[in-house]
């Protein structure tokens, strides 16, 4: 099988945080010391809305802007080894390459400046004139409002004019299991997550993508 597209989550294959956080959103609760209002709404104590509005208002008590986003970002993440040399020959192989995640544009962006993917789904972030985060709305909106990460992936393959068996998912999100499942090929990379492991078709055991 000659493969088309490959998609990359953003934490852990691209991306790693000196506070060691699984994702984005935990990286600036642990970074700030936020509860996680989002896993209250998951266990249902309260509504998604309610999680949200918690969240963006404990962010404005700890004077939490879009320029203290950015700074944190680029004082406690770095690129991971390999990806600037991965999308590049990819690219020149004629491989489209896409980076499919719930995080933050505004960190996103940031990795998207470097490895210059030809597709990306994320979560947008709208900011009031103060600086303060007030609003977030996914690419691609799954029931609840969160980045649907199997309608982005059929969109960039339609995009691409090739089947999903033709895309390559490369991941260490536990919540990725669903889109491993449909690509040709995929890639646990580097996760503790079992299901994700059963899911893929190749783990690998390192945080190094060359």
């Amino acid at each position: 099988m000659a493969y088309k597209l490959v998609a990359f989550g953003f934490t852990g294959p691209l991306v790693t945080f000196s506070n060691h956080a699984p994702n984005s959103w935990d990286f600036v609760r642990s970074i700030h010391g936020i509860p996680n209002f989002w896993k209250d709404y998951i266990e249902g104590r309260i509504t998604r809305m309610g999680a949200k509005q918690m969240e963006f208002k404990a962010w404005k008590e700890k004077k939490i802007t879009r320029d203290t986003l950015i700074s944190d970002f680029r004082k406690h993440a770095k690129i991971m080894g390999g990806p600037p040399e991965t999308f590049s020959y990819l690219k020149n192989s004629g491989i489209a390459t896409a980076i499919i995640s719930d995080s933050p544009a505004i960190f996103v962006d940031e990795v998207v400046f470097a490895l210059k993917p030809k597709y990306k789904a994320y979560m947008k972030m709208f900011f009031d004139m103060n600086g303060f985060a007030y609003e977030t709305e996914p690419t691609h909106k799954t029931t609840d409002s969160r980045v649907s990460k199997m309608m982005a992936l059929k969109d960039f393959a339609a995009a691409e004019k090739i089947s999903l068996k033709e895309c390559v998912v490369v991941s260490s999100n536990p919540e990725d299991a669903d889109i491993m499942r449909v690509a040709g090929l995929s890639v646990a990379f580097n996760t503790t997550d079992q299901n994700l492991k059963r899911s893929a078709n190749i783990y690998l055991r390192t945080n190094d993508l060359t």
